[in-house]
């Protein structure tokens, strides 16, 4: 389907603006047009974080038109999608863990182990989130990307 198609070049290019803002606000200048406060805000990050992953995996049931893949649609900006969705979702849960001393929160060992796999390659999963997406948007035809 096409529209998840536009969903999923434009959810893994934010999520990849979101995720290498750190290392691309001074040198390229990219998260210029987006206000920092809003994609750094726990709703925006979880809302997004939540869609991204929705459309990485509607996104490896789906086909783009022209593609020879029946059921495996596009693995890559599907993987990269769903990598980003829950890079952002973690996120969220470390800002929303700053503001809650709940005991139903996870335990440290479990979040400490998430930081180390995603939270700390977060830039990398973003560049990775952008490069897929403009490929995939220049390129949409081809397996697996």
């Amino acid at each position: 389907m096409i529209q998840f198609y536009a969903l999923s070049v434009l959810t893994n290019f934010l999520s990849g603006v979101i995720l290498s803002q750190d290392s691309f606000s001074e040198k390229l200048g990219i998260t210029a047009m987006f206000n920092p406060k809003v994609i750094k805000s726990k709703s925006f990050l979880f809302i997004w974080g939540i869609l991204t992953t929705v459309t990485g995996v509607f996104k490896i049931l789906s086909v783009v038109p022209g593609n020879g893949a029946i059921i495996i649609g596009d693995l890559l900006p599907a993987l990269v999608g769903i990598l980003a969705g829950v890079a952002l979702l973690l996120m969220f849960y470390q800002e929303y863990k700053k503001s809650k001393t709940d005991s139903t929160l996870l335990d440290d060992e479990t979040t400490e182990t998430l930081n180390l796999v995603i939270i700390q390659n977060k830039t990398i999963i973003g560049i990775a989130a952008l490069l897929v997406s403009i490929l995939h948007f220049f390129f949409p035809t081809v397996l697996f990307l």
